[in-house]
């Protein structure tokens, strides 16, 4: 099932600013819309539900009609087909596999991947400031091995 729309991808490391550039991006156009994806986390104090994602239960994911899902840190992350905004440009952060899975709903020309870079210092000292030192310092290392290796031939590299 091939669904028409343009989805950009942004993917990007844990305290890259990912959420940031969406914003700017769907500041830059009216035309352009959010993503909202779906969680399982519990959600943090400043989140909006249907905003930032949407807060759901495992049982709940059950069931969507998903169009890409994956498990990080334990918790369930993904978008639906029922989210997605047909003949429109689309915005989401998702996990490192997001634009090929975008790909087979949409077709790859219409993916746009970008990839968030930003020194490894500064992600620790945001993630820490956002996470506790405990937390933050875990999904700074988990990143290393789920980052490692990728491919940025086919992203547009941004730097933060």
């Amino acid at each position: 099932m091939k669904l028409h729309a343009v989805v950009i991808v942004i993917v990007g490391p844990s305290g890259s600013g990912k959420t940031f550039f969406e914003s700017k991006f769907l500041k830059s156009s009216l035309q352009w819309r959010k993503l909202v994806s779906f969680t399982t986390r519990p959600q943090r104090p400043n989140e909006v539900d249907g905003v930032d994602y949407h807060f759901i239960t495992k049982d709940e994911v059950k069931n969507l009609n998903i169009l890409q899902q994956m498990s990080i840190y334990g918790n369930t992350y993904g978008t639906s087909v029922e989210h997605l905004h047909e003949h429109c440009v689309n915005i989401l952060v998702t996990g490192v596999d997001g634009p090929e899975q975008f790909a087979k709903v949409v077709g790859a020309k219409n993916v746009i991947p970008i990839f968030i870079d930003s020194k490894w210092y500064t992600r620790v000292i945001r993630l820490i400031k956002r996470d506790g030192f405990k937390k933050g310092i875990r999904r700074f290392v988990l990143d290393i091995g789920r980052f490692k290796g990728l491919d940025l031939d086919n992203f547009t590299v941004l730097k933060n």
